[in-house]
């Protein structure tokens, strides 16, 4: 993919420009971007890919069809094939976090057939392509009642398939033996392993190529290079399925980003709501262009539905429509608006949430906080000052009158997620723009961030920028006007400067951003505060190739981690690491000790050296929390539209014995029941249970469901929740891939030395058809050429596309509704030397 899409400076990678042994999300983008790109988004994507294959092998242990094991061959594909459609349908609805999960439980099984099975033994050395294709048959297979092995006494069995399975090259896979039980048919194979409880009964032995101790591990570098091909074939069936800029946001190679706004339409914001539509449509209109845009309202009548779109015009339109709600029927629940967004938002994205009242859903905090630990999202809340409203039923009478706990929530909510919680007139308005002009990038680290009355936060603060660093922004709020900025060579700039030698400064409300000039000076920077009062302080910049996780340091010159300490939200220390393994230069991966881990939020601060002489220091953008209780949940398998859904779960306490009460929440509102909804444990002890839902029939296949299990124990204050996220899958009904045909290839195009291939164009029309979900979409690749398509009836599109000589080559690629790829690859050639198209 790198050596086919230019990136922004219009270049490709160039082929064998790096060794496969040398293969690493850091070479990769710089050698791509040249240094200028962090890999971290990439890195984490792949991680979070691979996790999840590893995943398989605890969640769904004693699922045959999940590892090919037990000749469950077709039954296998056919959930490779279900996986790959719920996959596709995420991908498209930009759901990238579940997608990323079934990409990696798709690859699982997908590898395992070629160490479980005897494709192999076979003598094949490609992978079986028909895997990922419905319509394509597997090749022969071992009847039920027919014997494929011989015995083996031996840890390595050579030879032990029988001859008559060989010879006639039908497919079989070892039987794995559960504990006690012997589920293996007579005269079939083992998967072998001291874990295989059939593979002491004659036939004794196994065929599994797991790893070199395997029965058959002497064929395990075999089996896992011909698995590295299948894997990169489904990758790439994938990318021909959703095209290559959704296939790159899926893989953070350019990184989705949602931009949310949860919007308060109460009959109270009605005079702010078009000043507020203004600053959105401005926004939305000068700021980059996100993977999405999301929008949720809310008033007393209730909580609309998630908007989202790709289309900045649709959105803007979308915004301009909202008007205020005059009703009285419920409080509004800005938390249960949050939510909403939170789970339609890509991660690391901004959501804006503009209201004049606290939260009345405040039950819904933990859920909240939850979604914002595995969404890693930023949050702004931006109120209007009650200072300016009088009316009876105005901002000042919903805040003088509300629980005073609801508007704590929002700035806690706020600090948890490394965003801030404004209060802004209606003349401050249009200064939205300084803080909304530019979403969250994959390269963005924060260097600090305090919060406190002034006698607690030291003056001046001290903080160390480093030369990685660049765009460096510094957030204070409600810190008053005398604060004075110092660099580490002595320079000075007074804050109330709109424009100084260091800085240029914007403010909104009781915020002030400042832009550090470039270049950045490495080393100690202060800023000193004049006047008491609270004091926050966040400081965020963007690497040039730095990764935000620990790892990424060894793009330092020789970096050395130093410390790491654990702080409150106000920047007192609560607890320091040693280190338990002796950091040196260039590592990467530390063990450190924490005395007690702290028991309320905190934020963790890493030091070190770079190598060439200066600090640099990092901090967690989002607080993170401990948890005497452990709670686990056990993916569901299969989510099918029109039944029943149960998720299982442990909770586990080390705690002295107290009472825990399990609360489930999900997004989509079906109905739902958890069991036991109380229970007494400690010491060690665990409890199973189950929250049980009911799918609505017709649920489309892809429907992603959010679920979360909150475990709460009021006496001792221990709590702790977990998210997942589950795909409603269904059987594949189409299995046949779109047809395409080459009708007519026009080709002028000059093959002699020298000739000047712009100056001519060649042409080819084909017809695509599919008669199963129709065709929803056709492109072209590389696509340096011109396409153009259209209806032709029901089942088939036609297709003319043209280009320059000095681009002989395409393919042009149908998907139809569940994913299924067909394709048709031409290469012009001359009228007397032409191949026929490779066509199916």
């Amino acid at each position: 993919m790198f050596q086919q899409l230019p990136n922004f400076e219009g270049n490709v990678l160039a082929s064998n420009s790096i060794r496969d042994e040398e293969l690493t999300p850091e070479s990769l983008f710089g050698l791509y971007y040249g240094g200028r790109v962090s890999p971290s988004r990439f890195r984490a994507a792949l991680e979070n890919i691979a996790a999840h294959n590893v995943l398989v092998d605890l969640y769904y242990f004693f699922s045959p069809a999940r590892h090919f094991d037990s000749e469950r061959l077709q039954e296998g594909k056919a959930r490779l094939l279900q996986q790959l459609t719920a996959l596709v349908r995420s991908i498209e609805s930009r759901d990238f976090h579940t997608a990323r999960k079934l990409m990696g439980q798709l690859l699982h099984p997908l590898q395992d057939f070629y160490s479980h099975s005897n494709w192999i033994e076979l003598g094949f050395r490609r992978p079986n392509s028909n895997l990922l294709i419905a319509d394509r048959d597997l090749g022969p297979r071992a009847a039920e009642d027919q014997p494929t092995c011989s015995d083996c006494d031996s840890t390595v069995c050579r030879d032990n398939i029988l001859e008559g399975i060989q010879s006639r090259k039908l497919l079989t896979s070892g039987y794995y033996g559960i504990p006690f039980i012997n589920n293996k048919p007579k005269g079939k194979c083992s998967h072998g392993g001291t874990f295989d409880s059939g593979s002491q009964s004659v036939p004794r032995g196994g065929i599994n190529k797991d790893d070199l101790g395997s029965s058959h591990g002497y064929l395990h570098l075999q089996a896992a290079e011909v698995a590295t091909q299948a894997a990169e074939e489904a990758f790439q069936r994938v990318r021909e399925a959703v095209g290559d800029q959704l296939f790159a946001q899926f893989l953070n190679i350019d990184p989705p980003l949602s931009l949310g706004f949860v919007i308060d339409t109460s009959w109270e914001m009605s005079e702010f709501l078009r000043d507020i539509q203004e600053r959105i449509v401005s926004i939305v209109g000068m700021a980059p262009v996100p993977s999405s845009y999301i929008a949720v309202t809310f008033n007393e009548s209730g909580v609309s539905p998630v908007f989202k779109t790709t289309d900045r015009e649709v959105f803007q339109q979308h915004v301009n429509a909202l008007t205020a709600t005059v009703t009285d029927r419920i409080p509004a629940r800005s938390l249960t608006a949050l939510q909403l967004a939170l789970t339609n938002s890509a991660p690391n994205s901004q959501i804006y949430v503009l209201t004049d009242a606290p939260a009345k859903d405040t039950e819904l905090e933990n859920t909240v906080q939850a979604l914002i630990e595995e969404t890693q999202t930023q949050l702004f809340f931006l109120m209007n000052s009650p200072l300016l409203r009088r009316k009876k039923r105005g901002f000042f009478g919903r805040f003088r009158n509300a629980a005073q706990p609801g508007l704590q929530l929002y700035q806690k909510l706020s600090t948890a997620s490394g965003g801030e919680s404004l209060t802004v007139s209606r003349r401050e308005l249009p200064e939205l723009d300084s803080i909304i002009e530019e979403p969250s990038g994959g390269d963005k680290v924060t260097i600090l961030h305090i919060s406190g009355p002034s006698p607690q936060v030291a003056n001046p603060v001290t903080f160390y920028l480093d030369g990685t660093l660049r765009n460096v922004s510094i957030y204070t709020f409600g810190s008053g006007p005398g604060i004075t900025l110092t660099n580490p060579i002595g320079q000075h700039q007074s804050l109330t400067e709109r424009s100084g030698v260091l800085a240029w400064v914007k403010s909104c409300g009781n915020l002030r951003v400042v832009h550090l000039r470039s270049p950045i000076q490495a080393g100690a920077w202060e800023m000193g505060f004049r006047g008491e009062g609270t004091r926050s302080l966040r400081i965020i910049g963007r690497r040039a190739t730095l990764m935000v996780r620990v790892s990424g340091l060894s793009l330092f010159p020789a970096p050395m981690v130093t410390a790491v300490t654990l702080l409150d939200i106000e920047g007192v220390t609560l607890e320091t690491g040693t280190f338990r393994n002796v950091p040196v230069p260039g590592a990467d991966t530390f063990l450190v000790e924490i005395g007690e881990i702290p028991r309320v939020p905190f934020l963790v601060l890493l030091w070190g050296g770079d190598g060439a002489g200066n600090v640099f220091q990092r901090l967690s953008p989002t607080l993170c929390s401990c948890s005497r209780s452990a709670l686990k949940v056990q993916e569901n398998e299969t989510v099918q539209p029109g039944g029943p859904l149960g998720v299982t779960f442990t909770l586990q306490s080390d705690a002295p014995s107290t009472t825990y009460y399990l609360i489930v929440r999900n997004d989509r509102n079906w109905t739902q029941r958890v069991n036991p909804s109380r229970v007494t444990i400690g010491g060690g002890e665990t409890v199973d249970g189950v929250a049980e839902f009911t799918v609505p029939t017709g649920t489309p296949a892809g429907t992603t469901l959010t679920v979360t299990i909150e475990a709460s124990s009021p006496n001792s204050g221990d709590f702790n929740r977990e998210v997942v996220r589950l795909t409603v899958m269904e059987e594949v009904a189409d299995l046949l891939s779109p047809n395409c045909s080459v009708t007519r290839l026009v080709n002028p195009c000059p093959l002699s030395p020298g000739a000047n291939c712009s100056s001519t164009t060649w042409q080819l029309e084909a017809l695509l058809s599919d008669s199963g979900t129709g065709i929803l979409r056709v492109y072209s690749r590389p696509g340096n050429g011109t396409l153009e398509t259209r209806p032709v009836g029901p089942e088939s599109t036609a297709a003319n596309y043209s280009a320059s000589c000095c681009f002989p080559e395409v393919e042009l690629i149908a998907v139809d509704g569940v994913g299924n790829v067909g394709k048709c690859s031409v290469r012009c050639e001359s009228d007397t030397d032409r191949k026929d198209p490779d066509s199916r």
